[in-house]
């Protein structure tokens, strides 16, 4: 992205507005072309930078730590929010989940454990669930320091939540924060966290399909 030499520029300042002028074309930024601009950055960001839910239901940062140490999850934000107050699209091809982060971070999350919750219907599949060498594993690594044989139904929700966090989440908060962090930009990310209802179908446009609550 040429976008990424410019944002490393002392001189760059990504709060300002964007004049746009396509190299061989002549045309007055009156909006048009700016548009034609943000649509295409827009569209490489979702190409280069997510991937697919698995349930289809949007899209979720790629894990990939070589973008995030180069920034190119702060300039997609700053990038977003340009494009969201300088009437460009709206990068609405993320997965709801990713919308819960940016909006009301971790703890805003919901998480798919419906399945999982119905399986383990009983203290006995309940701790069966917790022995086996995997989620052992996973068990310490939340920090957990209960007995699992011992567990109930009643920390089922609670721990099951937690692991499914740490399984999926959790390797995703670096680009998340970073993205977070580039959406500052222009008060978009404060907007958001102040207005998560009405901001929901800039961010996902399909988002009342997915039976979000």
């Amino acid at each position: 992205m040429t976008f990424v030499t410019a944002w490393k520029k002392p001189w760059f300042l990504p709060n300002g507005g964007f004049k746009i002028d396509f190299i061989g074309e002549e045309a007055i930024d009156g909006g048009r072309p700016r548009r034609e601009f943000f649509t295409d950055i827009l569209d490489e960001i979702e190409l280069r930078l997510f991937i697919n839910e698995t349930d289809g239901c949007g899209k979720s940062p790629h894990e990939n730590i070589i973008a995030v140490s180069n920034g190119h999850f702060r300039v997609a934000g700053e990038l977003m929010a340009a494009s969201i107050v300088q009437g460009g699209p709206a990068p609405d091809f993320m997965a709801p989940w990713v919308y819960d982060y940016i909006s009301a971070g971790i703890k805003g999350v919901t998480v798919d454990q419906e399945k999982v919750l119905q399986e383990v219907n009983s203290d006995k599949a309940l701790q069966d669930l917790l022995m086996e060498e995997d989620v052992l594993e996973q068990l310490g690594n939340i920090g957990y320091r209960g007995v699992p044989h011992r567990e109930t139904l009643k920390n089922r929700s609670s721990l099951i939540r937690s692991l499914c966090i740490k399984s999926y989440l959790v390797p995703k908060i670096p680009m998340l924060d970073q993205l977070c962090e580039g959406l500052q930009t222009l008060g978009v990310l404060e907007l958001a966290r102040k207005n998560q209802t009405q901001m929901k179908p800039i961010f996902y446009s399909n988002w009342q399909q997915f039976n979000y609550k």
